[in-house]
């Protein structure tokens, strides 16, 4: 394998591959959703109402879950 394929590789691991499953679906059905009600809020002019915030924090509590795997993914080495 050349060098050029284990470096996308480990790119491509590093992004999701790494992650388990339950994040990955926690990702798909809230984290996603909860992004698209915050933007939709942005662009309906409802900036700081209570569900654009309630929005905004679960896909901040989202990212969190998944920069915590991702560090541990980078302490165990596995990317």
């Amino acid at each position: 394998m050349s060098d050029e394929d284990e470096d996308f590789r480990t790119r491509r691991i590093g992004q999701w591959e790494m992650l388990p499953r339950w994040v990955k679906w926690i990702t798909t059905l809230i984290g996603l959703p909860a992004w698209l009600v915050f933007v939709a809020g942005i662009f309906r002019g409802d900036i700081g109402s209570s569900y654009q915030m309630f929005a905004l924090a679960i896909f901040a509590g989202v990212a969190a879950l998944q920069a915590f795997f991702t560090v541990r993914a980078l302490v165990r080495m596995d990317i």
